[in-house]
């Protein structure tokens, strides 16, 4: 029995060996139409992720220049200047992006240059009036501080799409600001310029019209409690552009005895008490205290303690110290346009002592 069944197995198997002999090539042609069934799905999916690649890139680049012209047309004032200033050619006349990053600048005098501190680009707007040939559609900057002795101009013509980097000594047309500045194409400007570095630029260019209190420098605060001493909404059109001082000096009195020609009989300022002096006396002298709420507190602290009680009587000195104290006004700080704000700001230097 075993013999039979061990019989069987043996045909069967030679049975089949003899069908591989006899019908080599139909396996060889099924093997080859299996190989080229899977190659045509692997070519299907590889042209399927092509397209899908090619969708996902024109999607891509589709969205890539709508951000772009959204940018575009979203470019504000400040980063126009912005990347006008990112040329070096203007740097003849103008403050640089440079200048602006490195904190400094070399300014320019017919007779000799200095090297000055720079912390911000300051853009004051100008009637278009002042200058023929300009109209509502170009809008025109004064620049401060300005890199020479002219004035420094900047002027954006909307009809153009231009910029124009500029400066005078004398009122020029329009055409004449053209001719001795530079003029840039803003569309050009942003396809070479516009990138992740222009905000730290654009974030240093302000302009006055927009500016807030927390904008101004301490000089400029120092000038304008100056002037809120002086002079009040009504006078407030009578302000001088010169000063009529050369400078103005500050010192800080945070803490410090009333009269300090007796400290034991009188009275500590409030902390940020600071007192401003004219070069000349005369001209006066101001102490303030900044609430940092749109108002100034002055304190009538005498320039010189003449009177030789507050040197001799300790009560008189003690008494008329926390009368001052006591009789402090508190005036709204006055409104004054930074165009001309900007001209006592520049006049404001530390006391030596």
């Amino acid at each position: 029995m075993r013999f039979l069944l061990m019989l069987c197995l043996l045909t069967l198997t030679l049975s089949a060996c003899s069908q591989s002999q006899e019908n080599p090539e139909e396996i060889v042609v099924e093997r080859k139409n299996s190989s080229e069934q899977d190659k045509q799905v692997i070519d299907k999916k590889k042209d399927k992720d092509n397209e899908s690649n090619k969708k996902a890139d024109m999607k891509k680049d589709t969205k890539d220049k709508s951000k772009e012209k959204q940018s575009y047309e979203n470019l504000t004032v400040n980063d126009i200047v912005a990347m006008a200033l990112k040329e070096d050619s203007i740097s003849d006349i103008s403050i640089t992006a440079d200048d602006l990053l490195s904190g400094s600048f070399e300014h320019s005098a017919p007779s000799f240059t200095s090297v000055e501190q720079i912390d911000r680009l300051l853009l004051s707007p100008m009637d278009y009036h002042i200058s023929p040939g300009l109209t509502k559609n170009q809008k025109i900057y004064s620049v401060s501080p300005p890199k020479t002795n002219a004035q420094s101009i900047i002027i954006i013509d909307e009809e153009t799409n231009e910029i124009v980097i500029t400066g005078t000594q004398q009122t020029l047309s329009y055409a004449e600001f053209r001719e001795i500045g530079y003029v840039f194409n803003i569309k050009d400007l942003f396809d070479k310029y516009y990138d992740d570095d222009l905000e730290k630029i654009s974030q240093k260019i302000v302009l006055t019209d927009e500016m807030t209190y927390e904008d101004y420098s301490k000089e400029d605060i120092i000038a304008l409690a100056w002037l809120t001493y002086f002079y009040n909404d009504e006078t407030i059109d009578s302000i001088p552009v010169d000063p009529t001082t050369p400078y103005l000096t500050y010192s800080d009195m945070s803490n410090k005895p009333l009269n300090p020609y007796n400290i034991d009989s009188t009275v500590a300022l409030q902390e940020g008490t600071i007192t401003i002096q004219a070069k000349i006396l005369a001209d006066g002298q101001v102490t303030f205290v900044d609430n940092k709420d749109g108002t100034f507190t002055y304190y009538n602290v005498p320039a010189h303690f003449q009177d030789q009680r507050w040197l001799d009587d300790d009560n008189y000195s003690l008494n008329e110290s926390k009368r001052i104290i006591n009789e402090a006004k508190v005036v709204p700080i006055l409104k004054v346009p930074y165009d001309i704000l900007r001209y006592y700001s520049n006049i404001v230097t530390p006391s030596e002592y």
